[in-house]
């Protein structure tokens, strides 16, 4: 939901990028969601891909992969998987996301988290969808649609060294910045509203100018996320009642006292 021109563009570029996706081609076009925490991008991912398949663009398989804090070695397995004893604890084979996901989509949360030897292993997979799984010397091929996101600037991340410049060309490929909340103009109403109404706050209950106002100017550094638990602690506070600014939390009425 949106009203701001900069968010709208970002929307109508996923749907277009979504109505494209072809798994039948040869390469197939990484998507990249960059954003500040909690602008989104996971439920923009998740858009995407329920776009495609609504166009039978995908196969219904939406396969993700939270990258922050986890290690090297954890995030190739989760990736790539492993063959029976490819390492000590290894008596299984298991197939990684990359596998699972075949023909649908793998979503990789904090792509800009991604170890350097992660990294190449994904470019190559980017290059001719085929991969390995780990200890295996034979290769498989896999037709998957690749989402990544991430708050990092990678370009000044490419700067620092800690990631690949030719990954981040190939991921660029199609690239939707998602605006902090802050910066999207209007929000106060549309988008409050059915926010509130995904809580279950009854249309025809007021929702005082006032508590809007203060919503409309507090930084909300942390975004949609954040502004998510807000109201669910002032519906909570209010009770069967209006809402109204008394409700916020503490953060959002100071704002709020500092117009006045």
């Amino acid at each position: 939901i949106a009203t701001d021109a900069a968010t709208l563009l970002v929307l109508s570029q996923a749907i277009d990028a979504a109505e494209a996706i072809s798994l039948t081609a040869k390469t197939h076009r990484p998507i990249l969601i960059t954003g500040a925490s909690g602008t989104g991008k996971e439920l923009l991912a998740d858009a995407i891909y329920k776009c495609a398949l609504a166009h039978k663009r995908i196969q219904p398989k939406f396969e993700t992969i939270h990258v922050a804090g986890m290690n090297a070695d954890l995030i190739n397995d989760e990736i790539f998987g492993h063959i029976k004893g490819a390492y000590t604890s290894a008596d299984q084979p298991r197939a990684g996301k990359i596998e699972a996901a075949d023909g649908g989509v793998l979503f990789i949360d904090e792509v800009g988290d991604l170890p350097r030897e992660a990294q190449l292993r994904l470019l190559r997979f980017l290059q001719d969808q085929r991969f390995s799984r780990n200890g295996d010397n034979k290769s498989k091929e896999a037709h998957v649609q690749i989402i990544a996101a991430t708050w990092h600037d990678l370009g000044d991340d490419v700067k620092k060294g800690s990631f690949r410049l030719d990954l981040l060309h190939r991921l660029r490929a199609l690239h939707l910045e998602l605006p902090s909340l802050n910066h999207r103009m209007g929000f106060e109403w549309e988008v409050l509203d059915r926010m509130l109404q995904r809580h279950d706050h009854p249309a025809e209950r007021r929702v005082r100018t006032t508590f809007r106002t203060a919503v409309m100017y507090h930084a909300w550094e942390g975004n949609l996320r954040e502004l998510n638990f807000a109201l669910r602690e002032a519906m909570s506070n209010a009770g069967q009642s209006e809402l109204q600014v008394e409700d916020l939390p503490a953060s959002v009425r100071s704002s709020y006292a500092t117009l006045s």
